[in-house]
């Protein structure tokens, strides 16, 4: 009887533990974003973000270097590889549906 509630006892502090983690997305996962590059506010405080077909707005994250590739092609459209954030909270350079970390981008004809 000892060693059942020893081991029920155990699988309930389990449940426990798991039941508060949060998934987490795996790092292979990554989507295919298809629109126009759009720069929001004002000089000197601008950022760049993606606007897709279907009215999607999404702020672009990634390092300088593509940030500054990606403002030369705006106008044309492009597809962006990479994973999209959803925060709970809007901060003042992120766009409504959330933001898009880029790993690959190219200009689709």
């Amino acid at each position: 009887m000892k060693k059942y509630l020893i081991f029920f006892l155990i699988l309930c502090s389990m449940s426990l533990c798991f039941a508060y983690s949060k998934p987490k997305k795996a790092a292979g996962n990554t989507d295919a974003v298809t629109g126009y590059i759009k720069v929001y506010g004002n000089e000197p405080f601008t950022f760049i973000g993606l606007v897709t077909e279907d009215e999607k707005e999404y702020s672009l994250k990634a390092s300088d270097e593509v940030l500054a590739e990606l403002r030369k092609v705006q106008g044309k459209k492009i597809e962006i590889k990479g994973t999209i954030e959803k925060s709970e909270q809007l901060s003042m350079n992120e766009l409504k549906d959330g933001n898009l970390i880029v790993l690959e981008w190219k200009v689709v004809k």
